[in-house]
């Protein structure tokens, strides 16, 4: 359902081998499992369609916002597909 590369990546494993379950990325992160260009990825964050939260000037985009990002893309195709018919 969702592409592997999102999945895939969430789990971080640390030197000592500890495997640890990734909960939220920094943009930069974000950018690596689910590529989108860097300026759209802060347009959907300014506008609020991507959710995103600050510590301090650091900036973290929960997991869960881009698997439901990516589900209202589907969704959306998906509509688009079925009024096109």
């Amino acid at each position: 359902m969702y592409p592997r590369s999102v999945l895939r990546t969430s789990t971080h494993v640390y030197g000592d081998g500890e495997m640890v379950e990734v909960i939220a990325y920094r943009p930069a992160e974000a950018l690596q499992v689910f590529p989108l260009g860097r300026s759209l990825l802060y347009e959907l964050l300014r506008t609020g369609e991507i959710a995103s939260f600050r510590v301090g000037r650091a900036r973290f985009i929960p997991r869960q916002s881009l698997l439901e990002y990516m589900e209202r893309q589907l969704t959306e195709e998906r509509e688009a597909a079925g009024r096109a018919r």
